[in-house]
């Protein structure tokens, strides 16, 4: 796929340049024009990203498709794909990724789209990909923030000491603790940057991760250990993590929820929290 823009349609890139950046926002932000949305990772764009692959399509020099994906542990590959609504671009899109995720030994790929999204779930589906969850994406409102007494939790930056800690928290929840296997490779793939432990009166009681890129502030991983539950401190932590987010400048806190997690969901709206969009994940098994 080499040559310059000019001389080809189809780039697959490890790393962005401002100008390719430039160009996917200026998409982006036509499409959301049409009151679409789309899962946009922004720590995709920062260099020296080794878990994303970046896939453009020129028409000239101007761009018209982009499919971003990642991957964290070599086994499962989250995409998005935006065009301005051109299936043809999106064919395309989609069998670069799954050409390249076969050249990987990938197994998975979960295709993400808005559920309102014109041609993306159609056209999953016929790739044989079968839905698998929904999750709403919901934005921050100032004016709406309820603040509560922060209660005596105490939020420490993790450190590179804290990747096992910090695996053992993200799988609170999801698997029990005496049979959680501890995967070194997904360990040392743990981002640490962002991520703060949550402790009361000296004990490990949760762990909250804030993502930022140029203004945008992602809020991830709000966990509180199984045995502290039920006390109020789910919401001291997020209202911490807002309040993080709030003592700099920024354009836009958001976060993500499972449609099925209606106690989380209950939370995250009486904090100041609305509806932005609803994705749909599809899972193509290769």
């Amino acid at each position: 796929m080499g040559g310059s823009l000019l001389e080809t349609e189809l780039c697959h890139l490890q790393q962005l340049t401002g100008s390719h950046i430039q160009a996917i926002q200026t998409l982006e932000s036509a499409q959301q024009k049409k009151n679409l949305s789309y899962k946009l990772d922004p720590k995709a764009f920062e260099k020296n990203s080794p878990h994303y692959q970046h896939f453009l399509y020129f028409e000239k020099t101007e761009l018209k498709g982009y499919l971003s994906a990642s991957t964290f542990d070599g086994v499962e590959i989250e995409a998005s794909i935006l065009t301005n609504n051109n299936q043809e671009i999106a064919i395309i899109l989609i069998n670069a990724l799954v050409n390249y995720a076969k050249e990987q030994e990938i197994k998975r790929i979960l295709f993400i789209s808005d559920r309102k999204d014109p041609i993306i779930p159609a056209l999953i589906k016929k790739y044989a990909g079968a839905f698998s969850f929904t999750e709403y994406r919901l934005n921050f409102d100032p004016a709406n923030f309820n603040q509560v007494d922060y209660s005596p939790l105490v939020l420490h930056s993790a450190s590179q000491e804290d990747r096992k800690l910090l695996y053992r928290l993200d799988h609170e929840g999801f698997t029990p603790q005496d049979k959680l296997i501890y995967d070194q490779k997904k360990i040392e793939a743990l981002e640490i940057e962002g991520n703060y432990i949550a402790y009361l009166d000296n004990e490990i009681v949760g762990k909250i991760k804030l993502d930022h890129f140029q203004g945008i502030i992602g809020i991830y991983g709000v966990v509180i250990v199984s045995e502290w539950q039920g006390q109020g401190l789910g919401r001291a932590l997020l209202n911490q993590g807002i309040q993080l987010a709030i003592d700099q400048p920024f354009q836009k806190l958001y976060l993500e929820v499972d449609s099925q997690n209606a106690r989380a969901l209950k939370l995250y709206l009486t904090a100041g929290f609305y509806q932005e969009a609803i994705f749909d994940y599809y899972e193509l098994d290769l």
